[in-house]
């Protein structure tokens, strides 16, 4: 950190002494923060902790939400066959696309993102949304309360999340909970709900894992495509055995994550395996 600082100090103040430096995250954040003149004395200090949190909200969500579904998936009842469904509904994806799958061949995999949106429902890494009022003059609601600028405001996504008038047996884990709305014949002349709508990016004012309004994360739709690939790979190469049990979250700070001792039981389907040459 402490070099790029420097290479970007330097290309600041000669553009064609330097060569061009790396377009890429650090560059970004060192540009920005000079750019705003943050003091520079501990100011590496500062963009490591910034580039830390980028990583966390781009990596390691990720990796809880994976490990959370499949932990879902592999403890409901054998008899809900959603590992077999969503192992179907891989291996149709990959043959339509001559496993070179694109966007479109990923907004085909709904049970997949139906299964995964469900967990994150249950397991929102976020339990509540918080906002600050930043108006000068503070923000009147339509009750008449006023909310002087500075006043923070929570929204219990946890609450909304886990609320039986919204969500139907709310507590229960239902792998295909979104995707059954679109297989359902559309009754009365009315529309079937599109795809988009019911789809893990999908943001409302009762699905909060992703924010909602325009603060929504922006890298929401990679990761639901990353995601879709990482299942696809998993239940079109490996056998995966149910979890009679599964455990408990654990807790870090605020944030819950998947058990780190939880077993799967996991092997490499045979007829998967290339076969040796010579």
């Amino acid at each position: 950190m402490l070099q790029r600082l420097a290479d970007v100090e330097a290309m600041n103040k000669d553009p064609n002494g330097r060569p061009a430096l790396p377009n890429d995250l650090i560059t970004w954040l060192v540009e920005d923060s000079l750019h705003r003149g943050e003091p520079r004395k501990g100011l590496e200090n500062l963009l490591i902790g910034r580039l830390f949190m980028a990583n966390f909200a781009a990596i390691e969500t990720t990796t809880m939400t994976i490990t959370s579904t499949l932990f879902d998936i592999l403890s409901s009842s054998p008899a809900k066959k959603f590992a077999e469904t969503l192992r179907e509904e891989a291996l149709n994806m990959l043959k339509a696309s001559n496993s070179q799958p694109k966007k479109e061949d990923l907004l085909r995999m709904v049970r997949t993102d139906s299964s995964m949106k469900e967990t994150l429902r249950l397991h929102a890494i976020f339990k509540a949304l918080a906002r600050e009022v930043t108006a000068p003059k503070g923000v009147t609601m339509e009750n008449g309360l006023h909310l002087p600028k500075g006043s923070r405001v929570c929204i219990s996504s946890h609450g909304l999340h886990n609320d039986e008038s919204i969500y139907p047996n709310a507590t229960t884990y239902d792998a295909f909970r979104y995707s059954r709305v679109l297989e359902q014949p559309a009754e009365n002349g009315t529309e079937s709900p599109k795809p988009l709508s019911q789809s893990l990016a999908a943001t409302s004012e009762v699905y909060l894992p992703f924010g909602h309004g325009k603060h929504s994360c922006p890298g929401r739709f990679f990761a639901a495509d990353e995601m879709k690939l990482v299942f696809a790979y998993i239940f079109s190469k490996y056998e995966i055995m149910p979890i009679e049990e599964k455990r408990s979250d654990l807790a870090i700070g605020f944030f819950p994550t998947p058990a780190f001792n939880g077993p799967i039981k996991i092997r490499r389907r045979p007829e998967t395996v290339p076969s040796k040459v010579g």
